[in-house]
């Protein structure tokens, strides 16, 4: 088993996403104690980014997202989403920056994303 440096190394390291994810459940099962809650705060206090779309900070995020109440395209109140305008992968400080954020219905948001496959995916498994 790497040591807690070497998860570290990985989690915060360019590397495939699976890695890193494997690192991250790694160190959580280490490094969950009395100082940490949730992978949150562990992920917090040792500066790492966050990678995890259903993290506490992340849905936070959603949910001031979606509060404006209408999609900022077509102006419906219904299946709201909330839309990274910088894409998630491309900006790791954005994936909470409420400013980096636009209020969305499914449709328009299905259309933003309409020729990518991940995203598709990602819809099936975290239902916006």
């Amino acid at each position: 088993m790497p040591s807690i440096e070497e998860l570290i190394e990985i989690y915060k390291g360019d590397y495939a996403p699976a890695k890193q994810y494997a690192a991250s459940i790694m160190l959580k099962m280490l490094l969950k104690s009395k100082y940490a809650e949730t992978m949150d705060e562990v992920r917090e206090s040792l500066g790492f980014r966050i990678n995890d779309r259903n993290s506490s900070k992340v849905l936070m995020w959603k949910k001031k997202v979606k509060k404006v109440g209408k999609c900022d395209i077509c102006g419906s109140t219904e299946n709201l989403e909330a839309h990274h305008i910088i894409p998630w992968e491309y900006s790791i400080t954005g994936r909470t920056d409420i400013n980096n954020g636009q209020c969305l219905c499914k449709k328009c948001h299905s259309m933003i994303h309409d020729d990518n496959e991940w995203y598709e995916y990602l819809r099936g498994k975290y239902n916006g």
